[in-house]
């Protein structure tokens, strides 16, 4: 996200940038997810949902998986997110037990720092 900042910045400094950081789709969404958009707009369905995300969704993700795979998993097992910060967080997540200890090491070095 640092990154996205600093090409935020530098863009409103008339820089221009190719942007290729953090997944970023260089295409707008297909015509079909549009559409699909627009309806539910219009049909109120709006707002939170579960936070696993759509039973519906979730369990035709594991019909499919059952179709083209022959793997049979439970809809409660599917997670479906919106991007993937949370995707990355329930995986991260899943490697562990409630009561395992982690520890996380970092190193962090500002964009503008440019002393090692």
């Amino acid at each position: 996200m640092d990154v996205v900042e600093r090409c935020e910045k530098l863009e409103s400094e008339g820089r221009s940038i190719c942007h290729m950081e953090v997944g970023q789709p260089s295409t707008g969404a297909p015509s079909k997810v549009l559409d699909a958009a627009v309806k539910a707009i219009h049909s109120d369905r709006l707002g939170y949902t579960n936070a696993k995300g759509i039973l519906l969704l979730r369990q035709a993700i594991a019909n499919s998986y059952k179709t083209k795979y022959g793997i049979d998993i439970s809809s409660d097992r599917i997670i479906v997110t919106t991007g993937s910060s949370a995707a990355f967080m329930f995986a991260f997540l899943g490697c562990f037990d409630i009561d395992d200890n982690i520890g996380i090491c970092s190193r962090y070095r500002h964009l503008h720092n440019h002393h090692p």
